[in-house]
């Protein structure tokens, strides 16, 4: 199951990946500075700090009109 799993990785998302993130696991793997990956998790990571402005914005709205209605 282990093999499978491993070579489904590995045709996944190819052989330096794999192997980069294997050795990041212990603190071994080395830093790219022109990766997709690291675009891509900037990216995503500025997606959550908006979502979570935005959810942070809403409950506070949310508050405030509950505060009104019910004193």
């Amino acid at each position: 199951m282990a093999f499978i799993v491993g070579l489904y990785l590995l045709i996944l998302v190819g052989p330096e990946e794999m192997g980069n993130s294997l050795l990041s696991i212990f603190g071994f793997a080395r830093l790219e500075s022109h990766s997709s990956g690291i675009l891509f998790e900037g990216s995503a990571k500025n997606f959550v700090r908006q979502a979570d402005r935005l959810t942070s914005n809403l409950q506070n709205l949310i508050r405030e009109i509950i505060k009104i209605l019910w004193g």
